[in-house]
C-alpha cells in the first residue's frame, strides 16, 4: 500500500484534501463535540486520542530500530528514539491525567502538563534535527545503537524523577486553565523550530522533487497547527481540546506514513556476488542432498514426490525412478496417519520426528522417523521430507525400557527403599530411589531423583540422614536407626568403591515402625505380668496382718490417754494408706467383675466435682466446667469412672501447690465419641515423661506409688477409650479422656 502511494502523487494530495475536510466537519460538529469534551466522556476520548499516538510513537521506534542494520543512517536510528520518547512521555502523560485511575502516581495537572510539554518539545526538536540528517543523509559505519536507547532510558528516568519528586516545586504551566508566561514561551518556541523544519523540508521536496516529502510537510504542517492552537487558546476545554488532540493524531500519522515511505529500501549485495553466492548455495546443497544418509525428499503440494535423494533409496529399498510422481503416502503404505500430516504441513505447520512402522518391498519390517516442513521463498507450496531408520535404535530402546521397567518393578515391589547416590561439589543427588514406602513417606520418587541436596538443610531429622550420608561416602558401611515424622525406620548404607574411590553409595531403608511398637507392647506386657504377680502375692501377704494391725490399733484407743491419742490416729492414717495401696494391687493383680450399665456423663462429673470442692477450697483452686448442652450416656462402670477423675483431679491439685484454675470440658469428639478434657494451669510435665507416665511404678510424686495412672490407663482402655495427655512447662496440663456414646459390647470381666 505503502509502495502505491509513492508511485501515485495524486492519493498524495487526496489524503491531504481529506484532512483538511475532515477539520472543516468538524467545525460544523462543533456544538456535539463540545457537549462530549465538557462531559464525563472527555477522559476516554481523551485516553483514545493518546494511546493512539502512543502506538504510532512506537511502531516508528520499533520499525527504525529492526531496520537500523540494513539502512545505516542517522535518520534511521535518530527518529526512532526520539518518538520512543515521545511514546513514553506521552503515556506518563495519559495515565497522570486528571480523572484517570492511580497507577505507577496519583493524576496531576501539574505532573500532566510537564509530560505534555516534554512531548512537544521532544517531538519538535527531534523532527527538526531529522530533516536535518536527512538532508544530508549518507552510509555510516554501524554503531552500537542499544548504546542510543540506553541513554535515552535513562534520560526518561531522570526526566520523569524530577516531575515525581520535585512535582510542588516545578514551576506551573497552566493556572485555572489559563496559560502562564513559560508556557507562552514554550509554545513560541516550538511553533518556531516547526517553522525552521516546515521550510527546510519544502525546499528539499523543490530541489529533489521527490514528492514522498509530502507527508513530512503535511505531518510538520499539523504539529504546527496543533501548537498554534494551544498557545492561542490554551487548550482550553471543549471543541479546541477536540481539535488539538485531532491534530495530533494527523501529525503523527503523516510522520509515520512519510518515515516508513522513504526508509523502505534495503542495502542488497550486489548481484554478481549473490550469484555467485547463489551458485556456490546450490552445489553445496545438492551435494547435501544426494550423500546424506538420511532419506531426502521433496514433495508438491499434493503429496507427490518430485526428488528422491540414494539415502531414500537405500533405506527404502527402492529405486528413484521408481517413486517420481508417486503418492508419498502410498510409497509409505500409511495413508492414514500421513493423509493427516500432510494436512497438517501444507495449513503451515512443521512435523518433525512422526513415527511410523513400514515395510520394505522384501518384507522386512522397519521404523522410521519423517520430519515435514515447508519450503519458502521460490519454490513456496513444495514439502520436504527426512527419513531416517531407527530400526536398531527402536530395538534398543525397547530392550532399554523392558529392562528399567523390570528394575522399577522390582525395586516398586520391595516394602521398603531402595536408593542411590553420589556427591558433586558439596551436594549429594540421588540416582535412584524407590520402593512401597517411598511413595508412602514422600509420595512419589520424583522429589528426591535428581535434587540436590546440601548438609545441612536445617531440618534436624534429614541432616541426620545427610550426616550419615556424609560417613559413608567417606568409605565407611553405615546402619543406623531414623526417625522421620511419625516413623522409626532403619537406614543401611554401602559405598561403591571404584580405583580407591568411592562413586557411588547404594542404601535401603525399612519401616521398623511397628516392630518397635511391638517390642515396647511385649516389655509393658512384660513389666504388668511381673507387676501383676508381684501384686498378689504382696497384697495376700500384707492384708491379714493389716487387719490385725487395725483392729489392735482401735482397742488401743480406749486404753491410752489424750496425750497419746494423736500418735495412735496417725498410726491408723498410716494403716489406711496402706490398705489403699494394697487395694490398688489388687486391682492390678486379680480381675474383677464389672456390670456395665448407660449411665449420664455429667451426673459423674459433676459428683466426682461436688466431691473433690472441699480440698479445691483447702487448696485454692478454682474449679470450673463447661459442658455440653446434650445429655451424653455412655457404657461404663460408674464407680471406676469416678476412680479414674478423682485421680487425675488429685494430680491436678498436687501439681498447682499455690493454687490455680481446673477446668472440666465435655465436649463431643470425632467417630461417635465424647471427650472429657481436665486442664489445669499447674507446672506441668516435660515432654519426654509424657510417654512414661502411665506405667506402672512410674511417679513423679516423692511419695507416690506409680501406680494410679496405670490403674485410670487399664480402666479407660476396658471401657474401649482412650486417655491422652498435653503440658506445657510451667504453663500446665490437659488430660483428655474420650469414651464411645454408643454402647459397645463390653465385656462382663476386664480388669
Amino acid at each position: 500500500m505503502l509502495n502505491y502511494m509513492y508511485q501515485n502523487k495524486k492519493i498524495t494530495f487526496v489524503s491531504f484534501y481529506s484532512s483538511i475536510l475532515l477539520l472543516i466537519l468538524s467545525v460544523f460538529l462543533m456544538p456535539y463535540i463540545e457537549s462530549i469534551f465538557v462531559s464525563e466522556s472527555r477522559i476516554i476520548i481523551h485516553t483514545v486520542f493518546e494511546i493512539f499516538n502512543i502506538f504510532i510513537s512506537f511502531s516508528i521506534f520499533l520499525y527504525g530500530w529492526y531496520a537500523y542494520p540494513y539502512i545505516l543512517s542517522k535518520t534511521s536510528l535518530w527518529l526512532p528514539v526520539i518518538f520512543f520518547s515521545i511514546g513514553t512521555f506521552g503515556l506518563l502523560h495519559m495515565i497522570t491525567f486528571p480523572g484517570m485511575p492511580t497507577f505507577i502516581t496519583e493524576s496531576s495537572e501539574v505532573k500532566t502538563g510537564w509530560f505534555e510539554m516534554l512531548v512537544r518539545l521532544t517531538q519538535s526538536t527531534g523532527i527538526f534535527l531529522f530533516v536535518l540528517f536527512m538532508l544530508k543523509d549518507k552510509k555510516e559505519k554501524l554503531i552500537k545503537k542499544y548504546w542510543y536507547i540506553l541513554s535515552t532510558i535513562g534520560i526518561l528516568l531522570v526526566s520523569a524523577s524530577i516531575i515525581f519528586i520535585f512535582e510542588d516545586h516545578l514551576p506551573l504551566i497552566s493556572i485555572n486553565g489559563e496559560s502562564t508566561v513559560l508556557r507562552v514561551a514554550f509554545y513560541l518556541t516550538i511553533c518556531f523550530i516547526y517553522t525552521l523544519s516546515f521550510v527546510l523540508i519544502t525546499k528539499s521536496m523543490k530541489k529533489t522533487k521527490d514528492y514522498i516529502y509530502i507527508y513530512l510537510i503535511m505531518g510538520i504542517f499539523f504539529l504546527f497547527l496543533l501548537n498554534l492552537l494551544t498557545l492561542l487558546y490554551g487548550g482550553s476545554q471543549g471543541y479546541y481540546n477536540f481539535l488539538v488532540h485531532f491534530l495530533k493524531v494527523l501529525g503523527n500519522m503523516y510522520i509515520f506514513i512519510g518515515f516508513y515511505s522513504s526508509k523502505l529500501q534495503l542495502t542488497f549485495l550486489k548481484k554478481e556476488e549473490m550469484e555467485e553466492d547463489l551458485n556456490t548455495t546450490q552445489g553445496l546443497l545438492e551435494s547435501f542432498f544426494e550423500n546424506t544418509p538420511e532419506g531426502l525428499l521433496i514433495l508438491d503440494h499434493q503429496g507427490h514426490i518430485l526428488r528422491a535423494n540414494k539415502g531414500f533409496e537405500k533405506i527404502m529399498d527402492i529405486k528413484e525412478s521408481d517413486v517420481i510422481g508417486q503418492d508419498f503416502k502410498t510409497i509409505l503404505k500409511n495413508k492414514d496417519d500421513l493423509l493427516e500430516v500432510l494436512e497438517q504441513v501444507l495449513n503451515g505447520s512443521n512435523i518433525t520426528d512422526f513415527e511410523v512402522l513400514q515395510q520394505r518391498e522384501n518384507g522386512e519390517t522397519i521404523y522410521l522417523m519423517i520430519s515435514l516442513s515447508n519450503i519458502h521463498g521460490k519454490h513456496t507450496g513444495n514439502i520436504s521430507a527426512i527419513i531416517r531408520d531407527i530400526t536398531e535404535q527402536k530395538k534398543y530402546e525397547h530392550n532399554l525400557h523392558e529392562a528399567k521397567q523390570e528394575l522399577t518393578d522390582t525395586i516398586r515391589q520391595q516394602q521398603g527403599i531402595i536408593f542411590k547416590y553420589h556427591k558433586v561439589e558439596d551436594s549429594f543427588i540421588h540416582t535412584l530411589c524407590d520402593g512401597e514406602l517411598l511413595h508412602k513417606l514422600w509420595n512419589s520418587p520424583n522429589q528426591m531423583i535428581g535434587q540436590m541436596f546440601i548438609y545441612p538443610t536445617g531440618n534436624k531429622e534429614f541432616d541426620q540422614l545427610l550426616y550419615h550420608y556424609q560417613i559413608a561416602w567417606d568409605g565407611r558401611d553405615v546402619s543406623f536407626e531414623w526417625e522421620w515424622k511419625e516413623a522409626s525406620l532403619a537406614v543401611s548404607l554401602k559405598p561403591i568403591i571404584k580405583e580407591t574411590r568411592v562413586v557411588e553409595v547404594v542404601g535401603s531403608i525399612i519401616d521398623i515402625t511397628q516392630l518397635k511398637k511391638t517390642e515396647e507392647l511385649l516389655r509393658k506386657s512384660e513389666k504388668l505380668a511381673v507387676v501383676g504377680e508381684m501384686a498378689a502375692g504382696v497384697a495376700h501377704e500384707i492384708r491379714n496382718p493389716l487387719t490385725t494391725l487395725k483392729g489392735f490399733t482401735q482397742l488401743l484407743k480406749g486404753e491410752v490417754d489424750s496425750n497419746r491419742l494423736s500418735l495412735l490416729d496417725l498410726m491408723m492414717s498410716e494403716l489406711n494408706r496402706i490398705e489403699m495401696i494394697t487395694n490398688e494391687f489388687m486391682v492390678i493383680a486379680k480381675p474383677q467383675a464389672i456390670e456395665y450399665k448407660a449411665n449420664n456423663l455429667k451426673d459423674i462429673v459433676n459428683q466426682v466435682l461436688s466431691f473433690m470442692e472441699p480440698q479445691a477450697l483447702l487448696q485454692n483452686v478454682n474449679m470450673n466446667k463447661q459442658f455440653i448442652g446434650t445429655e451424653p450416656y455412655v457404657q461404663c462402670d460408674e464407680n471406676q469412672l469416678k476412680q479414674v477423675f478423682i485421680n487425675i483431679i488429685k494430680n491436678a491439685f498436687e501439681a498447682m501447690p499455690n493454687g490455680g484454675n481446673l477446668t472440666v470440658e465435655i465436649k463431643e469428639s470425632t467417630n461417635q465419641n465424647i471427650a472429657i478434657s481436665i486442664k489445669d494451669t499447674g507446672v506441668g510435665i516435660p515432654k519426654e515423661i509424657i510417654p512414661k507416665l502411665c506405667e506402672p511404678f512410674y511417679t513423679l510424686k516423692e511419695k507416690g506409688t506409680g501406680l494410679g495412672l496405670m490403674v485410670s490407663y487399664r480402666i479407660i482402655e476396658a471401657h474401649k477409650g482412650t486417655i491422652e495427655f498435653a503440658s506445657d512447662v510451667s504453663k500446665g496440663t490437659i488430660v483428655t479422656v474420650q469414651l464411645p456414646l454408643q454402647a459397645a459390647e463390653v465385656p462382663v470381666s476386664c480388669l
